[in-house]
């Protein structure tokens, strides 16, 4: 029995693949792994999860371009942003792209619930479209200030 939900997780998973494509150096893998094993599990239980994920990390400051794509991480389909390899401009375009991307989704599917995980300043638009759209939106602080 599959709901008729979709929960989109909003956060920064990054596979091997991606980390090597994109040359980057830093990045949280415990991160990644919560992740996909909370996307695995409900989708186990019949819930349609993807990730939404900024695609980046430290990087090597390169000056690179690199698109946004869909790609799996152990079944579980994740949408990467674009990142334009470049101090500051990269956090600009991750901010806008977020942005664009929760208010595509929140008027393409509005039962949809969108979870995003920690605190970062690049959910910021992205906060601001789902509340301006009404969606279900939830966040997980883990380790951040009280």
């Amino acid at each position: 029995m599959t709901i008729d939900r979709h929960l989109f997780f909003y956060g920064n998973a990054v596979s091997d693949q991606l980390r090597a494509d994109r040359c980057i150096v830093t990045d949280s893998p415990a991160a990644t792994r919560k992740m996909i094993g909370l996307c695995r599990a409900l989708r186990a239980a019949g819930v349609r999860a993807s990730i939404i994920s900024m695609g980046r990390g430290g990087g090597t400051r390169s000056g690179r371009f690199f698109r946004s794509h869909v790609s799996r991480i152990g079944g579980v389909p994740v949408i990467y942003g674009p990142i334009w390899d470049v101090p500051l401009l990269s956090q600009i375009l991750s901010a806008l792209w977020l942005g664009l991307c929760a208010a595509r989704k929140a008027l393409r599917n509005r039962k949809s619930v969108h979870l995003l995980y920690n605190q970062m300043s690049a959910y910021f638009l992205a906060l601001l479209a789902l509340k301006l759209f009404r969606a279900k939106v939830f966040v997980d602080i883990e380790d951040g200030p009280i």
